[in-house]
Order: structure tokens, then C-alpha cells, then sequence
């Protein structure tokens, strides 16, 4: 696995291979943005059905950074996918030694969103996840103009709908 993705040892931010990803796909990266409503230690595991041994059997064979000394009360959105993304590992089916070599080349710890974060055969670990597309502006305006119009009006602004009157009048004049 090792040919075709970067060398063990570097710690690139990405790991690299020849060739370009396929559209949509791009190399995982970690999660750093701490959230505003952490969730309590006790409800994730509850909830990840991972027990605190599970956490300290996990950290003792180096996947997690979680675990070896007493945990934290609350986990931030980076350390519940970290702690998602190794009990799939763990759960796989893979033995350690494979779990190992898979994980080689990304970096720890594995903060990583294991819902949009795969391992592809040939392309090695993506991010499979979808880039939001373009909202289509002129379908929005047609959907929406009407009924924010007539809000405009029941809220009894019309100066505003004075302005939009103006405008559309300065148009029609200057293509017309």
C-alpha cells in the first residue's frame, strides 16, 4: 500500500499519490472547529455503543488520542468523529496489523468525519463528500418574488415596494 501513497513517516497534511482524484473526491482533512454544544462524555459513548475500555484499548494501541488517563467530561465535534471514525476501524473486521498499515498514511490523530471519509482500493483515503452546488438564482427569485411581495405589503413597507416599482420601471425604460 505504501508504493502508492506517501511515505511512512513523512507527515504531510495530505497523503499523496500520482494522478488526480476523480471530481467530488478530494484527501481527507482533519477537523479542528470546536463546537459550541459539546456533548457529555457519558451520552457519546452511549450513544457510539463504545465503552470506556473500548477507549483505553484503542488509545493503548495508538488510534485514539482519547484514553490513558481520566477522560474529559465533554467531547468536542472533532473528537466524537475521532472517536467514531476508530471504533469503524476497530469494528471492521480488520486485524490490528491491517488496521495499521490502512492507516499509515494519515495523520493523527484521526479526527476525521467518518461519514464522508473512505478508503478507496485504488485512490487510497477520501473525502467522498459533495460540494454544495450553485443555488440556481433566478428559479429562487421566480419561487419566492410573489409571496415576499405581497409579505412586503401586509407588513405595510411600501416605500420599499415604491423602490422595487421604481427599478422596474428604470429597466423595462432602458431595454425597451
Amino acid at each position: 500500500m505504501n508504493n502508492i501513497m506517501s511515505k511512512r513517516g513523512q507527515n504531510d497534511a495530505e497523503p499523496t499519490r500520482a494522478g488526480d482524484l476523480p471530481d467530488g473526491m478530494r484527501r481527507p482533512v482533519q477537523l479542528y472547529q470546536r463546537t459550541l454544544f459539546p456533548e457529555s462524555i457519558d451520552d457519546a459513548l452511549a450513544r457510539l455503543h463504545v465503552s470506556p475500555d473500548d477507549v483505553d484499548r484503542w488509545h493503548g494501541w495508538g488510534w485514539l488520542s482519547l484514553g490513558g488517563e481520566p477522560l474529559p467530561s465533554q467531547l468536542d465535534e472533532p473528537q466524537l468523529c475521532e472517536l467514531e471514525f476508530v471504533r469503524d476501524l476497530a469494528r471492521s473486521g480488520l486485524s490490528n496489523a491491517q488496521v495499521n498499515e490502512w492507516t499509515a498514511d494519515l495523520r493523527k490523530p484521526f479526527r476525521y468525519n467518518p461519514r464522508d471519509t473512505a478508503c478507496c482500493f485504488s485512490l487510497g483515503w477520501v473525502h467522498i463528500g459533495l460540494e454544495p452546488e450553485e443555488p440556481d438564482v433566478v428559479a429562487l427569485v421566480e419561487e419566492n418574488v410573489d409571496g415576499w411581495l405581497r409579505e412586503t405589503a401586509d407588513e405595510g413597507d411600501f416605500e420599499r415596494l415604491a423602490e422595487i416599482a421604481e427599478l422596474i420601471r428604470e429597466l423595462t425604460e432602458s431595454a425597451g
